[in-house]
This record gives C-alpha cells, sequence and structure tokens, in this order.
C-alpha cells in the first residue's frame, strides 16, 4: 500500500493549491487589518528592567561607575519606590519598581 504523499498530490492539484494560497492571503491581510493598533496601552507598569553590558569591566566598576549614578537619577523620580541591583563581570543591571505604576497622563 503507497503512503499519502502531500508534495505528489499538490504538484498534481495545483488549482486547489493555487486557490488555498490565495483565500490564506486575503484573510491574513483582512485579519491584520483588525489588529490592535493601540500604542501604549492603557495599562500602567509598576516596573522597569535596565542592563548595561561593559565587556572587561570589573563588577565594582560596573557598580561604581553606572549602576551608582543610574541608581541616583531615578531616585529623584515622583513615584520612586526601590531599585534592586546587581553587578556581575562584564554586565549590571537594575530594575525599578515605582508607586502604582506609572499613568499615560504622567509620561
Amino acid at each position: 500500500m503507497k503512503s499519502f504523499n502531500l508534495t505528489e498530490w499538490a504538484l498534481g492539484h495545483r488549482a486547489i493549491v493555487l486557490f488555498l494560497i490565495l483565500v490564506i492571503g486575503i484573510g491574513g491581510v483582512l485579519g491584520f487589518g483588525k489588529l490592535g493598533q493601540l500604542e501604549d496601552p492603557n495599562f500602567s507598569v509598576p516596573s522597569m528592567t535596565a542592563m548595561v553590558i561593559w565587556p572587561g569591566a570589573t563588577a565594582q566598576q560596573i557598580q561604581d561607575e553606572l549602576l551608582n549614578r543610574m541608581e541616583k537619577k531615578f531616585e529623584q523620580l515622583d513615584h520612586f519606590e526601590k531599585v534592586k541591583t546587581y553587578a556581575r563581570q562584564g554586565y549590571g543591571g537594575m530594575t525599578i519598581m515605582v508607586v502604582g505604576g506609572t499613568s499615560k497622563a504622567n509620561q
């Protein structure tokens, strides 16, 4: 018994395959037009993560020269709650949390 070969079937039924491609393409274009297009969502995000990469720097250099300075600037924000930082060889990061998130009016 010969098994079903999709490629062989598609080559034998080119008109059906072309019709299906057109229907799927038109459906994709129509569906794309109905996608949500809201640039800035209505919800607020209460935290943000920032990463810095500095190849060759020690963890102490990243902490002293980058993360501490960034942390001081973020502490000046109105709704600042807390910040968590970490430094490793060559990279570091921080997570900033704000009270209640930020609204679209404050952005």
